[in-house]
Parts: structure tokens; sequence; C-alpha cells
């Protein structure tokens, strides 16, 4: 595989943020590590958000403004699954650092299966390569925020990821400082509010005072995950402080009133996606089962070896039952009607038909001699082939795409064994 330097799309939308700062005063600080500061009283920002908007023909009722004030500036990106979201963020920020001198960039993204894509892709020796050449050997300094493990008694250092960010000078650079967070750090996590027994610039033992005051510039992925009224979102302003916010989804939040776009400057929507031949079509199947109402069985938990959780998926509601060795799971199904527990292990479950179901695996009453999860992949590679061939002649690439719920089921962690293998 090759990656190919940014399409016209991409750039069209990089382009249109970048067109939004324009004629704005930006003022640098005393902090050495800052991001220049936008001028966000300027009368210019909403004039070229509306210029903008009617360059790309946003539809008039999709062009929704908040005012302008001293807070932050939002931005939101429309772009269909698959058109290349990922790679347009990193232009992005090569182009504002290029163009503004801003360095100090946040990406916040709602899981860690996410995480981890974006961290590879960042990483990866294609996309470093791509984009130094492009920029005269600038490169992008990645720093993973991970949840801490230290459980030593007392108070602890800042961790080097989060201090080197913040002291990270701005001016004259050929570094540009980019943090990845998961949200779940942000919500219930206190690596970057609690007391250290260290400081960042010579003053803030807290992460996230020292962060505010390099006047970040936060990117969040998958805005649909954060709704501005909930908690993740809240926080994020209060952790970071961000001058401006650049939202970048396929699918937005939603409001009483329609969806919440906030100074949408470009809309990559799905037919448009598809009459530019950026995607030729996208075809969704569940397994084919004879319940009406897609009926699986999950593994959700063992207790020491003694009983297990499983639950009853249905199409709109989940039950749950506590078993435990020599139970039928017809208490569950009458389709499993003589399967019985045989054994309990530490993270699976042995039945007497002598099927072993890992913790997250599911399994469908009509054909438990596969999991779920088997039945799915069987199902999408058969597709795949008999859709590749009918594509070939046409030179049209098929795609199959596995969403997977966590890490953990496709690679061990804290030693225990992943069930997709």
């Amino acid at each position: 595989m090759k990656l190919e330097r940014a399409l016209p799309h991409q750039k069209k939308a990089v382009e249109s943020i970048v067109r939004v700062l324009e004629n704005i005063d930006k003022k640098y600080t005393k902090n050495p590590s800052s991001n220049p500061v936008i001028d966000l009283n300027s009368l210019n920002i909403l004039k070229n958000i509306e210029e903008i908007q009617i360059c790309n023909n946003i539809p008039k009722e999709m062009r929704t403004h908040t005012e302008i004030n001293n807070q932050y500036l939002n931005l939101d990106i429309k772009m269909e699954t698959g058109t290349g979201k990922t790679f347009t963020q990193l232009l992005a920020i090569y182009e504002l650092n290029a163009r503004y001198n801003f360095n100090k960039f946040i990406i916040v993204v709602p899981t860690l299966a996410i995480k981890a894509g974006t961290k590879q892709f960042i990483q990866s020796k294609d996309t470093k390569t791509l984009f130094e050449d492009e920029y005269n050997g600038v490169e992008i300094e990645l720093k993973v925020l991970e949840k801490s493990n230290n459980k030593k008694r007392g108070k602890e250092r800042i961790p080097s990821e989060i201090r080197e960010f913040v002291t990270s000078p701005n001016k004259n650079s050929n570094k540009i400082q980019v943090m990845l967070i998961n949200s779940h750090l942000i919500t219930t996590g206190t690596i970057l509010t609690k007391e250290y027994d260290s400081t960042l610039l010579d003053e803030f033992s807290k992460p996230s005072e020292a962060i505010k005051t390099t006047r970040p510039i936060l990117i969040i992925d998958e805005p649909h995950k954060f709704e501005k009224n909930n908690k993740t979102f809240k926080k994020m302003i209060d952790i970071f402080a961000p001058q401006c916010i650049i939202r970048f989804g396929a699918t937005f939040p939603t409001t009483k009133t329609g969806y919440d776009y906030n100074n949408l400057l470009y809309n990559l929507s799905s037919i448009d996606a598809f009459n530019n031949n950026l995607i030729k079509g996208v075809i969704a199947e569940y397994v084919p089962t004879k319940t009406r109402n897609n009926i699986r069985i999950k593994l959700i938990s063992v207790k020491s070896k003694e009983n297990c959780t499983i639950h009853k998926i249905e199409e709109e509601k989940t039950k749950s039952y506590v078993l435990t060795k020599g139970n039928s799971l017809s208490i569950i199904h009458e389709d499993f009607d003589g399967v019985e527990i045989t054994g309990i292990g530490k993270n699976s479950v042995y039945l007497s038909n002598g099927i072993e179901i890992q913790k997250g695996v599911e399994l469908s009453p009509e054909s438990y001699s596969m999991s779920y999860q088997d039945m799915m992949i069987e199902t999408a590679l058969t597709r795949h082939f008999d859709t590749e061939e009918r594509n070939f002649d046409n030179k049209i690439k098929t795609l199959a795409l596995f969403f997977i719920d966590d890490i953990s089921s496709y690679k061990a962690k804290d030693n225990k064994p992943a069930y997709l293998l």
C-alpha cells in the first residue's frame, strides 16, 4: 500500500479551516511554550466563516452560529466515513503550524480502539515520511496519554508526556506537539487534574493549569459522542481551556431542532462522496438468523470459577442470568435444550457440546456450534469475495469492515487472552 498525498476533498476541508483565521490578529504571550493567541473579538471571524460557507455551498439550515466570544472558537468539518478524516486532521495540524505557527494540539477520541488506530496512523513510517517531505522536515511529536498504573503512596511526578507537551518551546521549532487522549481519562481520570510532587513551568503542580497556558487547539474526533451539554465536553473546556475547537465527524450531536452544527465549514455528505467516487457504496448486513429479534447470548463475567453471568440480548432489551455448573442454557432460550455448563474457568465457560465460551463471546441459539463473532466473520468474508468478483472488472476496490467493541477483544491485556483470534 502507498499513502497518497492530500486529495482535493481533504485539501478543501483544511483550506476552509485555515481561511477562517485570515486577517485575524494572532499575538504571542510571555509564555514561550504557548500558541499564538487568536483575537476572538475580531469581526473578521464571522465574516470569513460566512464567506466560506457560501463558497462551499453549505445549506442555509446548516449555517448555524453561536456568538464568537472570549472562550473559544468552534469550527465543524463534516466528512463521510471512509474519506480520510484522520489524514485530514493531520493535514490541518501541519497547515495551521506552517501558516500561523500553532504548535500545541490535543486530539480527543471517544474509545481506546480509535485511540490505538489514530496512534498507529500518526506514528507509521509512511505517514511520517509523507508529511515531513511535504513540510520541510517538520515532524509531529506524539504524546499518548495513558492511564497511570502508579500505586505508590504519596505524591507522584508529573508524567513525562504532559511535561514535554507543556514545556516544549513554540517559536523556531520544527516539532509540532500533539497530545492524544481518550475521553474516559477526561471524564473519570485524575491524571490531568490532581496535585503532583513536581511542577510545570516552575509554577503549576496540576497539569491542567499548565496546559491552559499553552492555549491549545483541540481536535475532537467522532463529535456525536461529545454533546456540548454532557460531562465530558464540559470537562474538556474546563481542563484544557482551548482557544479553538475543531470537530471532525460523519455524524454530529442532535438537538431538539436538528443537528448541532456550529460554524460548519465543509460538508462532504454520503451523496457527495459517492458522486465523486470517494466511496462506491456501503452495504450493512446482520448475520442471518431464524429469530425475528436476532437473539443471542453473551458471557459477561465469571465469578470465582463458581458461577457466571450471561446476557440474553434481543433487539431492544437485555436480560441477565447467573448460572452455575450443571445448569442448562435452555433456561435462557429453548433452542439451547440439551446444552449444559460442564465447567467454569478463570475467564471462560465450558459447554457439554464441546464449545468453550470466553468472556465477551456471543452465541446464537440457531447456530451455537460457532460463536456469533465467527458467524459474522464467515458471512462478511463470503459476501466480500462475492462482491469483489463482481467489482473486479470495473476496477472497484472492495472492502469489508469489522467494528470491534474493545481492544481486549483481539489483543491480550492484563494477562487475559483475546477471544478474536
